[in-house]
């Protein structure tokens, strides 16, 4: 190699690194798999407690009273899905931080905080949605407007990670629409969001990137 040669690829190196710098390359893939077997086993135990199956339509309805009150299922799955979204936050944090030890990085540089707020927006907005959902008892829209909302976060996310997030957001998106079109099986819509998206797209990231 000549010296021209070799000063082009010193160069390349050091945009490459540049480039590198500025995002967050550290996103785990096994956190992905873990969070999306996770929420399957929690969709599973849904239609275990409301004593239905995924061809029953309107699911929603069995969270009920005959006097409209909510029923002691309601406040089980509340919990239950409280703590999967406390899980899955800690799971893809934790995995995060150890990936970005492992390969020498600083764990709160720049990048994963510009990462975590470009994401906040879009998850706190969802969040605040879901609650007025929940007061006004419209618990059917839960899962298309959460799946719509992450899927905006990830696509937030991309810009700041690995660009398959953004993919990954745009199928979640477009699964949450779905979902709602398809309001009466719309739980089985966010199963194939939150539960098989994330073993698919984690087990890619997991194997292309080694983390």
């Amino acid at each position: 190699m000549d010296p021209l040669e070799e000063q082009l690829e010193a160069l390349r190196d050091i945009r490459n690194m540049m480039h590198r710098s500025k995002k967050f390359d550290h996103i785990s893939g096994k956190a992905g798999i873990v969070v999306g077997i996770l929420a399957l086993v929690i969709v599973a135990i849904t239609y275990w407690l409301l004593a239905i199956s995924p061809r029953t339509p309107y699911y929603y309805n069995y969270l009920y009273t005959e006097s409209g009150k909510h029923n002691n299922v309601w406040w089980q799955l509340m919990g239950l899905y409280s703590v999967l979204l406390l899980v899955a936050t800690w799971i893809g944090y934790q995995f995060a931080i150890k990936n970005a030890v492992q390969n020498g990085s600083d764990s709160f540089a720049t990048p994963l905080r510009q990462l975590i707020t470009s994401m906040l927006y879009p998850l706190l907005s969802g969040g605040a949605v879901c609650l007025v959902l929940l007061y006004h008892q419209q618990e059917a829209w839960l899962a298309p407007l959460s799946l719509i909302f992450y899927g905006l976060a990830m696509v937030q996310a991309g810009q700041h990670s690995f660009s398959t997030l953004i993919i990954l957001g745009i199928a979640l998106i477009v699964i949450g629409l779905l979902s709602a079109v398809f309001l009466p099986y719309a739980l089985i819509g966010w199963a194939l969001g939150f539960g098989c998206l994330h073993i698919i797209f984690g087990s890619y990231i997991y194997y292309r990137y080694k983390s």
